[in-house]
């Protein structure tokens, strides 16, 4: 696919736009003192910020300059459904209900906004979606709606934002008493990312509090140990699991698998694909592609395909696949985006003329087209 000149991709992302929105052609909408129509927008990021601001208020068919406490209700009511369904977050509708949300509804709605400031905010890195929660947490903070189960959401989000945490800070800086649950979410937040040193002094604490060592405990060491060690990091911890007698389930093995992608030897993580590919599902091949694209291990994934025979994509897990794509091109990682989407998306599946536009539309979004010089994907 030629990609079009800088003109040309704007005025097809601003035409694109009013059809996503399902907004006439005829539709002014003003955005910080700018029209969308008529009035001609000059750059690319500019039209990211009108993407930004329309995409959850055309959902509920109104301008963002009308916007009431109607509108309010209404953006609250699609992050729930879009957060309870899996589906895509915009940034401008969390910021929005941050902004203009009073004490009661931040106080029902706090740790919906948290929540809501994990992966599914897919046009935005890590790093930005936890600042984000990090400026939400600091608000509900300021008006003291803060209690144990907003720092389990924040560990939680800081989980799937892969932050790494410090665990003796974060206790010390609670304004209450932690409980088990943050002790659970506290070792798993650093075994996410391997730190074993912190993993060890969590457990001896959780220890001393008389907290069950039970399988959900082990298969996070599993992560960790795998992440630093590989294979061989595992089997001391598989061992003392048996000795606990604790069984390793298919969760386990799923833990291995995951922390041997995070390694990054690849023999070690196609091995460990044999030994237990019989537990990959669809969903978990699908995190494993994020992972592979994350790292940039992406062209390991034919031999993936060949291990665990996974070669579709069912329409059920259709709209995870579409945001995983979609959040590799905004980490800058495009080539695995359409390289997964090469393989799993079929032409005859689309309407004419629409294969691969969403990334094209992401790619124009992110600002990681090259405008200078010409690109050909080979699909």
């Amino acid at each position: 696919v030629k990609l079009p000149s800088k003109i040309q991709k704007i005025e097809m992302y601003r035409s694109s736009l009013f059809k996503i929105l399902n907004f006439s052609n005829l539709t002014v909408i003003r955005v910080c003192g700018r029209l969308t129509y008529n009035n001609r927008i000059q750059n690319i990021s500019e039209i990211k910020t009108t993407y930004e601001i329309l995409k959850h208020f055309g959902s509920c068919g109104m301008n963002y300059s009308q916007h009431t406490k109607t509108d309010l209700t209404c953006v609250i009511e699609n992050l729930i459904s879009a957060y309870k369904h899996r589906e895509r977050i915009y940034v401008g509708a969390i910021e929005h209900v941050l902004k203009e949300s009073n004490f009661e509804l931040l106080k029902n709605h706090g740790i919906l906004l948290m929540k809501c400031c994990g992966p599914l905010v897919v046009d935005h890195t890590p790093k930005a979606r936890q600042l984000l929660c990090v400026a939400i947490f600091a608000k509900l903070k300021s008006l003291n709606l803060v209690d144990v189960q907003h720092y389990n959401t924040y560990l939680q989000v800081s989980i799937e934002n892969k932050m790494r945490i410090n665990y003796t800070e974060f206790l010390e800086q609670m304004s209450c008493e932690p409980n088990e649950q943050t002790f659970r979410l506290l070792l798993k937040a650093v075994c996410e990312v391997g730190d074993i040193q912190q993993a060890f002094k969590i457990v001896t604490a959780m220890k001393e509090n008389k907290f069950l060592a039970n399988e959900e405990l082990f298969n996070v060491l599993v992560l960790a140990h795998a992440i630093r060690g590989g294979l061989n990091g595992v089997a001391p911890i598989l061992k003392t699991m048996q000795s606990a007698h604790v069984s390793a389930s298919d969760n386990t093995f799923r833990m291995i698998i995951r922390g041997l992608a995070l390694y990054g030897d690849k023999a070690e993580f196609m091995k460990s694909l044999r030994m237990y590919s019989n537990v990959i599902q669809e969903k978990d091949f699908i995190h494993l592609l994020m992972v592979l694209g994350t790292k940039g291990f992406h062209s390991w994934f034919s031999e993936m395909i060949e291990i665990t025979g996974l070669k579709q994509i069912s329409k059920q897990n259709a709209e995870e696949f579409t945001l995983l794509c979609i959040a590799l091109i905004h980490l800058g990682n495009s080539e695995a985006a359409l390289l997964y989407y090469k393989q799993f998306v079929e032409p005859s599946s689309v309407p004419t003329g629409d294969f691969a536009f969403p990334l094209l539309h992401e790619m124009v979004i992110a600002q990681i087209v090259n405008v200078d010089r010409t690109i050909y994907y080979h699909f």
